[in-house]
């Protein structure tokens, strides 16, 4: 039924004043009451400035389309400009602190430079507008991509689902952390709210395909990847999850193939290798140990890695392995080598890097050094602390047990991960070609039935 209208006839200059005066009166025509401090986040936050308001809203487009490396410097690009013609723009500033955040988190720029970014980002939208929901999302997101602190993460953002229970970006963070923390059925709640309030994101729908692939709900996360798939078909990411998918759930390598062959079409081998091997739990083999796609491998360059040339060496000593080029895969892991170890130095305490350069360890036969470094890398991210990641550490773990031929060891490491939400199933240790030196050992064929 009709409650409220209004023609408003203004200047283009005071566009977001005559906003924040609508958004007021239609709460008051719906009878719903704007307390004190929701009234004062109304008007603050914005700007006076067409032109940075556009800068925004372009950047909005790019921080939402995916997490790779580009999408989030393009959005970095066009908020920093948007705050340099309005340096109060409180919307602005959080967003750009979320998005160097990003580029921190998902490892396109691992440099304290990057994080202070974010720091001081945040802090101004903090002194622009302090009560503003997308500042205290941008706070919450700092504590949890920038500093790894799930708990003080998870209170900034509850902090603001008091008077923003609908806000879809806030249910998505707060997913997020609830994964982290092993809350995985109220993660996928939060989730599934979030994609409820916000269904064309491809992101939320993609990360919510994601919680029911680590809790073995597979028929749940096939449509949500299908869709995300839907949503942006030029995006490498859904395609990868889809085919390791068809593994983890039934160990369908046709199916997976499939899906691989359809993915080298759309976005080229180079985004799909790096897609396959930036994400946890996915699976390189699905291109490296296929011989049909061998060309494909072979197209693959160090560009396409988007500045992170120890992973691209990694893609190419695991295609080298599974094609018994013994001489090329030690090259192409001494290479990574050289540069993971200048990592590692940089970031003693950063578990993804550590258990990287253990791989490239143990492609080399260094067998000491690859065990010590996957064994502190799982130190470092334990399943108890982090429910999320943990679990994809101690499987990179086994796989260097296995590497350097402590099968047992391989073997007791991967079993404990049937036991909790991870990407690892019995389908997956049956079908995937990076276990295959396991398949003989008898309790790893009774794991896989």
């Amino acid at each position: 039924s009709h409650l409220w209208s209004q023609v408003y006839e203004a200047e283009l200059t005071e566009v977001f004043g005559v906003q924040s005066q609508i958004a007021e009166q239609v709460t008051t025509a719906l009878d719903v009451a704007l307390r004190g401090q929701e009234r004062t986040a109304l008007a603050k936050g914005g700007t006076r400035s067409p032109e940075a308001y556009d800068l925004y809203l372009r950047g909005n487009e790019y921080f939402g389309r995916s997490y790779d490396r580009n999408d989030l410097l393009g959005a970095v690009e066009l908020y920093r400009k948007a705050v340099a013609l309005d340096s109060s723009f409180a919307l602005a500033l959080a967003r750009l602190s979320r998005a160097n955040a990003a580029m921190y988190w998902f490892y396109h720029d691992r440099t304290q430079a990057r994080l202070d970014d974010a720091k001081r980002a945040v802090d101004a939208a903090l002194r622009a507008a302090p009560d503003l929901a997308e500042t205290h999302i941008a706070l919450g997101y700092f504590y949890y991509w920038g500093e790894r602190n799930f708990d003080r993460a998870l209170s900034e953002f509850e902090s603001v689902q008091r008077t923003q229970p609908g806000n879809a970006d806030l249910l998505h963070a707060i997913g997020y952390v609830q994964r982290r923390l092993g809350r995985w059925e109220e993660a996928t709640v939060s989730l599934e709210e979030a994609r409820r309030y916000d269904p064309r994101s491809p992101v939320t729908t993609l990360d919510l395909a994601d919680t029911y692939i680590s809790r073995r709900r597979y028929a749940d996360g096939e449509p949500l990847i299908d869709r995300a798939i839907q949503l942006a078909p030029d995006w490498a990411s859904p395609y990868a999850n889809k085919a390791m998918l068809y593994l983890l759930w039934r160990g369908d390598r046709e199916r997976s193939r499939a899906v691989v062959g359809q993915a080298l079409s759309r976005v080229g081998p180079g985004r799909l290798a790096q897609a396959l091997t930036i994400a946890d739990g996915i699976s390189a083999s699905l291109l490296t140990a296929d011989t049909l796609f061998g060309p494909a491998v072979d197209a693959v360059t160090a560009e396409a890695f988007e500045g992170d040339t120890a992973r691209f060496f990694m893609f190419k000593a695991e295609a080298a392995g599974f094609r018994a080029q013994h001489d090329g895969e030690r090259r192409y892991a001494d290479s990574a080598r050289r540069l993971l170890e200048a990592k590692v130095r940089d970031h003693p305490d950063d578990a993804k890097m550590a258990v990287r350069l253990g791989q490239a360890y143990a492609r080399l036969g260094l067998k000491d050094k690859a065990i010590e470094l996957g064994r502190r890398a799982v130190a470092l991210t334990p399943v108890s602390a982090d429910a999320n990641s943990g679990p994809f550490i101690a499987t990179h773990l086994a796989e260097i047990y296995m590497l350097v031929g402590e099968l047992d060891q391989a073997v007791a490491t991967l079993e404990p991960l049937l036991a909790v939400a991870s990407w690892i199933s019995p389908a997956e240790l049956r079908t995937d070609p990076v276990w295959a030196p396991l398949r003989e050992h008898r309790k790893f064929r009774a794991l896989s039935r």
